[in-house]
């Protein structure tokens, strides 16, 4: 019981500075941080407490005295050495991220998923942090440094570009469910271009580049799927706005 209560204060804890520092090895430097003395404090008094029974006059009590101090500190062995390394191994999920889940199915006709499986685009959902805002809010605001990318998973914004002299905002695009954003500055951790303001709440999955390694090292054809999906709405970008300034050319002519 007490190593069941410990390896769950390790996980929630864990899950919490994974989606705070999108790094596994900040996360478990942190987790061990903050929960090395309460385990290690309530595990040593326990063994005390049970070691107690060595002295009794009845063998069956001294035996069940010693073997769970014995068991007590094994596990405290245990919570310390072997949870951190499986914690960094797996993916743990809180409930906003099981709602993202739920919300997976209407992802599949996503650009950034297609010829995916629902596991597939599960395990991508899993990669980030879900974020909910409200009717108004800046998911990207134009000149912040930004290297995630994200994708709508429910509601709909504005894409506006701000020119350079400050005139009004020239609107280019109203972005919905399964929307890819902010793929550029991920590959290329450059400055914001654009606007993406909410038009209704919104609710997006945020991915940055640690994810994506991390993507790669535990799943590489899922990670090869995403990176040729990425590559391909870049490409239909590409032509699209090549196909707009060829149309502003022969507009001017």
């Amino acid at each position: 019981g007490l190593t069941v209560d410990d390896t769950i204060h390790f996980m929630t804890r864990f899950n919490l500075e994974m989606r705070k520092y999108q790094n596994r090895e900040k996360a478990v430097e942190a987790v061990i941080t903050t929960e090395i003395r309460p385990v290690i404090s309530t595990s040593i008094a326990l063994i005390m407490g049970f070691s107690i029974l060595a002295f009794a006059q009845i063998m069956p009590i001294v035996y069940f005295g010693v073997l769970a101090a014995v068991v007590m500190f094994c596990a405290l062995l245990a919570d310390l050495f072997i949870t951190p390394i499986l914690l960094s191994n797996l993916q743990l999920t809180n409930i906003a991220e099981m709602a993202a889940l739920r919300l997976a199915d209407k992802l599949k006709e996503s650009p950034l998923f297609i010829d995916m499986t629902m596991m597939e685009i599960k395990k991508i959902a899993l990669l980030g942090r879900t974020v909910s805002c409200n009717k108004g809010d800046y998911i990207i605001k134009s000149g912040d440094a930004g290297s995630h990318m994200y994708v709508i998973l429910s509601g709909s914004a504005h894409v506006e570009r701000v020119s350079d002299n400050g005139s009004e905002p020239v609107f280019i695009d109203e972005v919905s469910t399964g929307s890819l954003l902010g793929e550029i500055s991920l590959l290329r951790n450059v400055a914001r271009t654009a606007n993406v303001t909410a038009i209704e709440d919104v609710t997006y999955m945020e991915i940055d580049w640690d994810g994506l390694l991390r993507l790669q090292r535990s799943a590489k054809s899922i990670s090869i799927k995403l990176f040729r999906n990425i590559a391909s709405i870049l490409g239909l970008r590409l032509v699209e706005m090549t196909d707009k300034l060829q149309a502003v050319r022969n507009g001017e002519k």
